[in-house]
């Protein structure tokens, strides 16, 4: 009995000395390997970040350029009725050409202007549009004032370069629409570009896609510095139709 008992005690060291070291080192290989891919992890994470960071970055500089060359054709738009008594359609549309939209400036569908008016100034402006204006000429369809409901004020597009881009806004009075005369006065009050944020249609553009910025006219040779001044100088303002995807492409 006592030799049975001394015979499995000496079988315990014995086995833990033949216990198998692959498994330690199986355990340290799993940690070494779970280690060396979460710092490979964290590292490829970090380089997207750093690239997607520089990425966004680039894009809303190019975004912030693209609308300020627009805020600048705006402005050079602006100026040819500012150094100008009276603007033709005739030297509008050379004006437009001159620039070359498609090639320089990716995403403007047109560059037009719209004329103030108010219910008392209609008839005779639509007649006298009509009688200078007659359909066909330079690719213009009739002249009408539409929506045709009276309305105490109006800001009728005119002027559409290149008039192919929208025919059917020839005489359309963009303050029909509530929030587009809000905007337009408060730009007539400060001066400055607005946009109202009201998608604009637009032939063959997906909906949704197409928006305008406006900057406002004053007559030629009357002052404008004070709200009062700009209110009575005030005679319509130029505008930029332009379509987001196409602009966002380039």
């Amino acid at each position: 009995m006592r030799m049975a008992m001394s015979s499995t005690a000496s079988e315990h060291p014995l086995s833990a000395e033949k216990r198998p070291q692959w498994l330690l080192g199986f355990v340290m290989s799993m940690m070494v390997g779970l280690l060396f891919y979460m710092a490979t992890s964290l590292s490829i994470e970090n380089d997207a970040g750093d690239l997607f960071n520089n990425l966004a970055r680039n894009t809303q500089k190019n975004i912030e350029s693209r609308v300020k060359s627009y805020a600048n054709l705006l402005r050079g738009t602006a100026s040819l009725f500012h150094a100008n008594e009276h603007v033709s359609r005739e030297q509008f549309h050379r004006y437009v050409a001159n620039i070359a939209l498609q090639q320089n400036y990716p995403g403007v569908m047109n560059l037009n202007y719209s004329q103030e008016l108010d219910e008392t100034q209609r008839t005779a402006f639509e007649a006298a549009m009509q009688r200078d204006y007659p359909p066909g000429r330079d690719g213009y369809p009739a002249f009408a004032i539409h929506p045709p409901a009276p309305r105490a004020h109006y800001s009728v597009l005119v002027y559409i370069e290149p008039i192919a881009s929208a025919p059917d806004k020839y005489g359309y009075d963009i303050a029909a629409r509530l929030p587009v005369a809000e905007a337009l006065a408060q730009s007539r009050d400060s001066g400055e570009i607005s946009n109202s944020g009201v998608p604009v249609p637009m032939d063959g553009r997906p909906q949704l896609t197409g928006m305008a910025m406006r900057l406002p006219v004053y007559r030629f040779g009357m002052p404008t510095g004070t709200v009062e001044q700009r209110r009575a100088a005030y005679q319509g303002s130029v505008g930029i139709g332009y379509d987001l995807v196409t602009m966002m492409r380039s």
